[in-house]
């Protein structure tokens, strides 16, 4: 049994998701409106909402969420740390 998938240009998904915004109809409606499935139409969405332009809150989010991996890998590296030369004292 073969599947056919239907690839959508980058272009189409854009304006597909800004279909969704602007015109304060839910999603699901746009997408059968459309022809495409549900499911990749709110993908498309997710994924424009990391590319798009970021509000000063959603800078000050970006922000911290670098913020906080970069103290994550600080206290890994301490950790490791900590375990080797707790090996070598003994």
């Amino acid at each position: 049994m073969e599947k056919n998938y239907t690839r959508y240009d980058g272009d189409f998904k854009k304006e597909a998701v800004r279909l969704v915004r602007e015109s304060g109809k839910p999603a699901a409606q746009i997408a059968r409106e459309l022809g495409i499935r549900i499911p990749n139409l709110y993908n498309w969405i997710n994924l424009r909402k990391d590319n798009g332009p970021l509000s000063d809150q959603g800078k000050e989010i970006a922000q911290l969420k670098k913020d906080l991996a970069r103290a994550e890998r600080e206290r890994d590296i301490l950790k490791k740390a900590v375990a080797i030369f707790s090996r070598q004292q003994q």
